[in-house]
């Protein structure tokens, strides 16, 4: 997948948490052992979101952070969101 992206207008009301919580179960289905994605390091609201979702943050560079969920992070996501 190139890009997740919400509208403006439809940010802060648990969109992202639900697509992203939807793209773990799919891969999970199909074998995933984890789940990897990358994010400008400005996009603080996007930051504040994926430190809640028990993702950890492999950051580089202040510019860009990258974040993984291993297969157990992504269990524990699937089930309690």
């Amino acid at each position: 997948m190139e890009d997740l992206y919400i509208m403006k207008e439809f940010r802060e009301r648990g969109y992202g948490r639900i697509l992203m919580r939807r793209v773990a179960e799919i891969g999970l289905e199909k074998g995933c052992q984890r789940m990897q994605w990358a994010v400008l390091g400005w996009n603080k609201p996007a930051i504040n979101m994926y430190k809640t979702i028990n993702s950890i943050d492999l950051t580089a560079t202040e510019d860009w952070h990258m974040y993984t969920m291993f297969k157990p992070q992504l269990l524990t996501f699937v089930t309690n969101s």
